[in-house]
């Protein structure tokens, strides 16, 4: 039997018997063996020893018992990145794969397998009286033809395309290159600042890195005035706009004015609705007014850290008494789905509100969040909307995150708010803002 060093032996259910029939044809310089390779290896003898003649049928050969899946599997073994015959995988997820190699080439169209392949005969120079001197052929083109054959459906199964990358880098890609074309707007507690309010030196140096590159790179919280400036001091953040208060304050952020900022925009609105009927819902719960650039008046005092600005304890008819930027109300005392329960009983009307982590909710002028007060400041600085960035993890982030161009949710959020977002990072405590923030500062 001749073959062409073009040719590829694949062994099917049918084919297999019709090579074994052909092997009683083969020419007598088939004499002299020629050696069998799969993925570029020999296949040796299972004993080293010339197959005996097998008396018991005129003209049958015998088969070698060689194992073509062993002998894969252990190629696979020893580099898990060699697919079938030798090809090389470059896979950057089970899906994705591009075959390249000399002995195998796989293709999505017509899966077409190129390989080399020769045929290991061996004469055991005793004639057979049954078979009239025909030689005993030990043949392993079987064994090479179902490596050929798995290689074939291996290949019918490979996508030839460009490696997946992950929605982020994706998202990312898709905005101006950072500089004054692109506003950043962050969340400080739970995407910043860690829940005990530390500060990841690798968020610092991120948040830094993109704020040289000339980005609109902006606070965007629920804290006062006076608890936001402190932070954005500690980032550099300063001789810009912030929006704190959940959006019903706007200040410009400057080192020489008193305080460290000016005001730009305030919204107010009528407290004594949602107080009374909050206070109706949990009578024991401490309640806060916000007098912007000033501080707080307060039914009791709130642990020291929660606010910021000047205090002062008033009872619950001076808390009503004139308009506010913000009402607060705490309960310690409440679990988290007794407080919401509560909240929610309250039946208010005419106003936004957002209930915190812990049995704490912020209530805000009817229509008022950071995306409103986003919007105003990305016409002011005259960004286009595709090209703006929001990054938040509660349950008063969730205007923000549907807002911005690319809404990124921190993963630690709670499910109800992932669902506002287009994609999300790891949790504040393993870093995550600092790898959104650094693909938007690399170059692109």
């Amino acid at each position: 039997m001749t073959r062409h060093e073009d040719e590829a032996l694949v062994a099917t259910p049918a084919g297999d018997q019709a090579i074994l029939d052909a092997q009683t044809d083969l020419p007598p310089e088939a004499d002299q063996p020629v050696h069998a390779r799969d993925h570029g290896e020999n296949l040796p003898d299972d004993d080293g020893a010339a197959p005996s003649a097998d008396p018991s049928a005129e003209g049958r050969a015998t088969v070698a018992d060689a194992d073509a899946d062993a002998d894969a599997d252990a190629d696979a073994d020893a580099d898990p990145d060699l697919g079938p015959a030798g090809a090389h995988v470059v896979d950057d997820e089970a899906d994705a794969a591009v075959v390249e190699g000399d002995e195998a080439e796989a293709e999505v169209d017509g899966a077409e397998v190129e390989a080399e392949a020769d045929v290991e005969l061996w004469d055991d120079g005793e004639p057979d009286d049954e078979t009239d001197g025909r030689r005993n052929v030990r043949r392993t083109a079987p064994a090479v033809g179902l490596a050929l054959t798995r290689a074939a459906s291996w290949a019918r199964n490979v996508v030839r395309r460009r490696p997946r990358t992950h929605p982020l880098v994706e998202a990312v890609a898709a905005l101006p290159e950072a500089g004054p074309d692109l506003l950043v707007a962050l969340d400080i507690d739970g995407t910043i600042l860690h829940h005990d309010t530390t500060l990841s030196p690798r968020v610092a140096e991120s948040v830094a890195a993109l704020r040289d590159t000339g980005a609109h790179v902006m606070l965007a919280t629920g804290r006062s005035v006076f608890a936001t400036v402190p932070v954005a001091r500690r980032l550099g953040l300063t001789s810009r706009y912030a929006i704190s208060s959940n959006g019903a304050v706007t200040v410009r952020l400057d080192e020489e004015a008193e305080g460290g900022f000016e005001l730009d925009h305030v919204v107010t609105f009528d407290p004594e609705p949602a107080l009374r009927a909050l206070h109706q819902a949990i009578p024991d719960g401490v309640f806060a007014v916000e007098d912007v650039g000033t501080g707080f008046r307060l039914s009791s005092p709130f642990p020291p850290g929660e606010l910021g600005g000047e205090w002062e304890l008033v009872d619950l008819e001076d808390l009503c008494s004139r308009e506010v930027t913000r009402l607060t109300v705490r309960a310690a005392h409440l679990d988290a789905h007794t407080f919401q329960e509560a909240v929610h009983s309250a039946g208010m009307q005419s106003v936004t509100y957002a209930i915190g982590w812990s049995s704490w909710v912020d209530v805000a002028p009817e229509g008022i969040s950071k995306a409103t007060a986003l919007e105003r400041v990305r016409d002011l600085l005259g960004v286009d909307r595709a090209a703006t960035v929001g990054a938040g993890d509660g349950s008063n982030d969730v205007e923000m995150l549907s807002w911005a161009g690319l809404g990124v949710a921190m993963g630690g959020a709670r499910p109800e708010v992932k669902s506002y977002a287009r994609t999300e990072v790891a949790p504040v405590e393993a870093d995550g803002l600092a790898d959104l923030l650094d693909l938007l500062a690399a170059p692109r």
